[in-house]
């Protein structure tokens, strides 16, 4: 019944500000980091690339975009598709959150390695994410609609 009644609900989407508060813990390992940068007197591109691909681009953007790209995939496969099956759904849940994160990661830590214009790329990519998991796509398909 509980189940039932929880896959019957609207598909609601989860405000940014609790997706950030799921994401705080992870972000200040990002700003001890960034700190321990600074006081290293560490050249500031590097700094800089570590503020924009690191700090922005990987702890609080893509983290804060995979919280939501997890409750979008949990929301759109609560319903077992197959009735004895249903762990194979959270497996792959599981796996897929799994990929996405790993990825997320190797991406933004070559980006910032590499140089400031690619951590610059790869925290306009994960703030574009972002955008995405919280309805931005489907907030300019509304707008276009409407004229």
């Amino acid at each position: 019944p509980l189940q039932e009644e929880l896959v019957s609900q609207q598909r609601t989407g989860v405000q940014i500000s609790y997706c950030m508060i799921l994401v705080a813990p992870y972000f200040s390992v990002g700003i001890s980091t960034f700190t321990g940068l600074l006081k290293t007197n560490a050249p500031i591109h590097i700094s800089a690339s570590y503020f924009l691909g690191g700090l922005v681009g990987f702890w609080l953007c893509w983290l804060a975009a995979m919280v939501q790209f997890a409750l979008f995939l949990c929301d759109r496969l609560a319903r077992p598709l197959v009735p004895r099956l249903d762990i194979l759904q959270t497996i792959f849940i599981f796996a897929v959150m799994a990929v996405t994160a790993f990825c997320g990661l190797q991406l933004g830590n070559r980006a910032y390695r590499n140089s400031l214009l690619t951590a610059s790329i790869w925290a306009a990519v994960s703030i574009l994410f972002l955008w995405l998991m919280n309805g931005g796509f489907c907030m300019c398909c509304r707008k276009s609609f409407r004229k």
